[in-house]
């Protein structure tokens, strides 16, 4: 149940993504980010509580994402598969505590999905190369 594995690919377009985690609107004139590549990362507990979601646009690196240079080097190493990303290796405590961690956006052209469920945040993180570490 907590070990990666692949999902259901919901395709989304980078700007309806970056719309939906703003609470903005979308007009077809918006469609074309302004990032070669632009993703929403949302981490969403099991237990009911308030999503954390963050932006992330690489090449130029910015967004609200406290680390967009080390993520989008991550991303780019492994040319945007977050399945390949991989673990930083540092122990997490183990603390069932499940959080599910859903990517969407734009990876050179070619709109994309993730998610993915881990035994906790510190795991979330430490398995996607703390792309997930916010």
């Amino acid at each position: 149940m907590f070990r990666r594995g692949r999902a259901a690919a919901l395709v989304v377009t980078a700007a309806t993504a970056l719309a939906l985690a703003t609470g903005s609107t979308v007009s077809a004139a918006d469609e074309t980010p302004a990032a070669a590549h632009a993703v929403v990362l949302t981490i969403i507990p099991e237990i009911p509580e308030e999503a954390d979601s963050v932006t992330l646009e690489c090449d130029p690196d910015g967004g609200t994402h406290p680390n967009p240079a080390a993520a989008c080097r991550s991303l780019t190493a492994v040319k945007g598969d977050f399945y390949a990303l991989p673990s930083t290796g540092v122990p997490c405590p183990d603390v069932v505590d499940p959080v599910r961690v859903v990517a969407w956006g734009s990876w050179n052209g070619t709109t994309f999905s993730y998610e993915e469920i881990f035994i906790n945040r510190c795991a979330a993180a430490v398995e996607t190369d703390d792309v997930f570490r916010f």
